[in-house]
């Protein structure tokens, strides 16, 4: 019985860590998905030079390191680091990895932007085209998502995360590839009958994934030894 309502506490906390760090990121980035929200709902080719220019601003200042917060907080969750406010703890990750999550922002919002523009202009003349644009998202999100990784674990320049985070997309396909199809069922079926998700577990549970896939490879080649 005992065992038993152990098992329960422990599935409560994890159930809590998720909730609230998703939590905390959505509110983070309020200003960033009013814009996106404004884009989708307008659909004004005249507005989208000033959503554009708003999220190139809004990215770097708030999605970033927000994220990046996020990821800092997951990698807790998976190196088993207690902390006695998940609250305190993230807006402190936070700010610790400011800096260089903005720096690092203002690159990769770039190259979404040129995605962005090319794929809207050169999609409508050729599908060809389009599916070439399309298949650029895989490297691009995985990317991203491993700038965040090892930002959260290595305390180094930006120029050198990049770096890594490059060789980490492109050294291990296998990796990349199951990294971009689970956040893409986890995102599937969170907008597909289950938003809840989206507010309470979608990004911090792909973060947590994406982060532990990261960890157990890493450890594998370094001989780190990894939190059970």
């Amino acid at each position: 019985m005992q065992g038993v309502m152990n098992g329960f506490i422990q599935v409560g906390e994890w159930i809590t860590r998720f909730a609230v760090t998703n939590v905390l990121w959505i509110l983070v980035n309020i200003p960033v998905l009013l814009v996106v929200t404004s884009m989708y709902m307008t659909g004004s080719s005249g507005l989208m030079p000033f959503y554009i220019a708003l999220l190139m601003v809004l990215g770097p200042l708030l999605f970033f390191p927000a994220t990046a917060a996020l990821f800092a907080s997951v990698r807790d969750f998976v190196m088993q680091k207690e902390s006695k406010s998940l609250i305190v703890r993230y807006f402190k990750l936070f700010a610790e990895n400011y800096r260089r999550s903005a720096a690092g922002g203002v690159l990769l919002t770039v190259l979404w932007l040129i995605w962005a523009v090319d794929y809207y202009y050169f999609s409508g003349s050729s599908v060809i085209l389009m599916f070439a644009f399309l298949g650029m998202v895989i490297p691009l999100f995985v990317f991203t998502m491993n700038f965040f990784v090892v930002l959260a674990h290595f305390d180094m320049p930006v120029r050198k995360l990049l770096r890594k985070a490059l060789l980490l997309t492109f050294g291990n396909i296998k990796m990349t590839a199951i990294t971009f199809a689970v956040s893409f069922v986890i995102f599937y079926v969170s907008v597909n009958g289950a938003l809840f998700l989206l507010l309470f577990f979608s990004v911090s549970i792909t973060a947590f994934f994406i982060f532990s896939l990261f960890y157990r490879y890493y450890a594998r080649i370094s001989g780190e030894a990894v939190s059970q």
